[in-house]
């Protein structure tokens, strides 16, 4: 999907741009990253959340490459919407069930974001992701650094800036410059392909261990996949939809 491009990549985001020859995944990852927004704004489904948290973390195992400019603003400002409200979270104690359980699914959702940048920059990913290295330098985000200290969160975070810092002393963007430029970008692949070898010692050499992510129903939870998409789906089709009553009996 990284190798895949879509003439128009506009048209399936819903951008009134053209977005030009955009790689399929870098619009898979998008339109997750519209779902995953959708939940939280909506019903909070910790079955959903949990289920787009697992196929970010998949992807970040063997990270992605050719991360359109679009979709890698996409990432940043979701994760750092999911960082404020962690860094929120983490100063209010609350013993309220809502709020600990859309704690816990900022939580998830973070974790998989920040597994997933930090596996598109690393070697040799790294050095076909360069407007997602570019987005990083112009905004980094603060609420990143802070979450370094984080015991869970820390050592992605830290990869992940040590990472941006090593780009930034070698080839610092020019502040003039608006969304890049392919010469730019150019320089920063040049940089990556020839010069960035894990240095030894430091985060860039010890990135943070990903695994991949496998839904299984335990013992309790019997059939809880199906019912859950079938209820979903129930509320989401047109109410103009006749269904059968033996369907719906069998899935409630």
């Amino acid at each position: 999907a990284s190798t895949s491009s879509i003439v128009d990549g506009g048209r399936l985001l819903g951008q009134g741009r053209m977005l030009e020859n955009i790689a399929a995944s870098s619009v898979l990852v998008a339109q997750l990253l519209k779902l995953i927004h959708w939940n939280f704004a909506t019903h909070r489904h910790a079955f959903f959340n949990r289920l787009l948290a697992g196929i970010f973390q998949n992807l970040a195992v063997n990270g992605m490459e050719s991360i359109h400019w679009y979709t890698a603003g996409r990432i940043l400002e979701v994760a750092q919407l999911l960082a404020k409200h962690a860094l929120k979270s983490a100063t209010t104690s609350s013993s309220d069930a809502q709020d600990q359980h859309k704690i816990g699914m900022v939580q998830e959702a973070l974790r998989s974001l920040a597994l997933l940048l930090s596996g598109c920059l690393r070697f040799p990913r790294v050095g076909h992701n360069c407007s997602l290295i570019y987005a990083l330098q112009r905004t980094y985000p603060s609420q990143f650094e802070t979450l370094q200290e984080d015991s869970e969160l820390g050592p992605i975070f830290l990869h992940i800036k040590s990472t941006v810092d090593w780009f930034q002393a070698r080839c610092p963007p020019d502040e003039n410059l608006e969304g890049g430029n392919k010469s730019y970008l150019l320089q920063l692949q040049s940089l990556a392909s020839a010069s960035f070898r894990a240095p030894e010692g430091g985060a860039i050499s010890n990135p943070p261990e990903t695994t991949r992510f496998v839904y299984e129903e335990g013992p309790g939870l019997t059939a809880y996949f199906l019912p859950e998409v079938w209820k979903e789906a129930k509320r989401l089709v047109p109410d103009h939809v006749c269904w059968s009553g033996s369907v719906t009996q069998r899935s409630g």
